[in-house]
């Protein structure tokens, strides 16, 4: 790493892709809530979307536990928690817009 850092790649990069996927979700959601036909497609994707940010909280928990566990130095430590948050504060972003595309199905009868 460029500042001399070990922070495990691989988990940070397994968070992030989880987001992503949780990301596409709200995508196809959002694509699809306009399609009358798809609607069930709809609530499958915030089931997903829902899953997958619950997913990324629990491998950027555990991406810390390690980092704890393997007593890393407080630096990497450091780092990778400046890192993960973001990344848990958008999960939580999709996890609420999931929940919004829902209500939006229920409370308009779709």
């Amino acid at each position: 790493a460029e500042l001399g850092l070990e922070i495990p790649g691989s988990d940070v990069v397994r968070v992030a892709h989880t987001l992503g996927l949780a990301l596409g979700k709200v995508g196809l959601a959002l694509g699809d809530l306009i399609h009358p036909e798809k609607r069930g497609s709809v609530r499958e994707s915030c089931r997903a979307i829902h899953r997958l940010a619950d997913e990324t909280d629990t491998r950027a928990i555990e991406a810390r536990g390690r980092l704890f566990s393997e007593q890393r130095p407080a630096v990497e430590i450091v780092a990778l928690i400046a890192v993960c948050e973001p990344l848990e504060g958008a999960a939580r972003l999709c996890r609420d817009l999931g929940a919004t595309i829902e209500r939006v199905l229920i409370e308009h009868d779709l």
